[in-house]
């Protein structure tokens, strides 16, 4: 056979194998991808993926701090009535004086002797010095939060919270030696939350999305704060969310905030307040789930023998692992933890035998 001959031959069946070639193609490819928009979707689907529910727990650093301007503060010593004593101006030098104790969180009044110089020398003025105390203590929150995604950019929505708060052991601004620390009665509490939240998407980069948001709540404090004498108004608390994108309907997310708040506690014997602020940072770690736009599709790899296939699956071997239809109706084919249009090779990026620990390596010597 000559050069040329070979030469005809391979112009002939060149543009046949060309021609033909999808004939040979893999029909059914469990990475096929049909267009969304040729699917009909439920308008009430639609609108519920837009909604989002966040789960998150953490933790946060809560900063406390008061002044006492117009009181002076006894630190009694001896076996009777032992203890931090707030009092007014006007009791600097009397005895027996009308004083509170616990005044962070749970004012407790009584009426107290000075015994001797000692007591004179522990306690601290506030027209004689800067008087007041702050400390830090630990929470851990955990929040459930409902939002509405708006314009692809903006996003509003209300939560709820529940906080295990640490009560602080506080020092004194001045004349630490003579007043000591002040330590609270009860050292844990909880804490009760509802808030409204309002935020916008301001950068993507690759899978993460960072967006600025603002929450304003009610918070109800807990059994060891007396309530009939404390007074609180809203909470502000601002924060940079920051999602990373595990699928289209699952992200991972973080959000460090500051938060301001305040609460008043009341002391009615003397006919004032103390005011406590007690701002605080948090770090919030957790999940995103958005509500599908489609269902899953009920025909996959697990389908099992003698199924009832609903009249319009007119592909009873289904295993596509994209968003596709049967007759005119969408669905996924992937569970709403995994990447709904798949490539190839990123549901399973790894080999078989490193999947699950080491009892695949003892089960599988192909390598795959």
């Amino acid at each position: 056979m000559t050069v040329l001959m070979v030469k005809k031959k391979l112009l002939i069946l060149v543009p046949l194998f060309i021609l033909f070639a999808p004939a040979f193609s893999q029909v059914t490819d469990p990475y096929y991808y049909v267009p969304q928009k040729e699917a009909q979707i439920s308008r009430f689907r639609q609108i519920l993926n837009k909604i989002s529910i966040t789960f998150t727990s953490g933790y946060g650093r809560t900063f406390y701090k008061h002044d006492l301007p117009g009181y002076g503060v006894l630190n009694k010593t001896d076996s009777t009535d032992s203890g931090l004593y707030l009092f007014t101006l006007q009791d600097s030098s009397a005895s027996p004086f009308f004083g509170y104790q616990n005044w962070l969180n749970a004012p407790d009044s009584a009426n107290v002797t000075r015994n001797s110089s000692t007591d004179l020398q522990n306690q601290v003025l506030s027209d004689t010095a800067k008087l007041g105390y702050k400390g830090s203590s630990g929470a851990i929150p955990f929040t459930l939060l409902i939002s509405v995604d708006l314009f692809d950019r903006v996003r509003i929505g209300g939560g709820a919270a529940f906080e295990i708060h640490h009560l602080p052991t506080m020092s004194p601004y001045t004349g630490a030696d003579a007043l000591g620390q002040y330590s609270p009665n009860v050292k844990t509490t909880n804490l009760k939350r509802v808030f409204g939240t309002v935020g916008a998407r301001v950068y993507d980069f690759m899978y993460w999305t960072y967006y600025a948001d603002i929450q304003i709540g009610k918070i109800w404090m807990g059994g060891a704060y007396d309530k009939s004498l404390i007074n609180q108004g809203v909470y502000f608390n601002i924060g940079i969310p920051i999602e990373y994108e595990f699928s289209e309907y699952l992200k991972g997310y973080i959000r460090p905030s500051y938060e301001f708040k305040s609460y008043k506690m009341d002391l009615p014997d003397f006919g004032g307040s103390v005011r406590h602020r007690y701002p605080a940072l948090f770090v919030h770690v957790g999940f995103r789930y958005t509500i599908p736009e489609l269902p899953r599709c009920r025909l996959n790899a697990r389908t099992p023998p003698g199924y009832d296939y609903p009249k319009k699956f007119t592909n009873k071997t289904c295993r596509y692992q994209k968003k596709h239809i049967h007759g005119n109706k969408g669905y996924r084919g992937q569970p709403f933890y995994k990447k709904q249009n798949p490539k190839v090779g990123e549901n399973y990026p790894n080999l078989h035998k490193y999947r699950w620990w080491r009892m695949n390596r003892r089960k599988v010597s192909g390598g795959y």
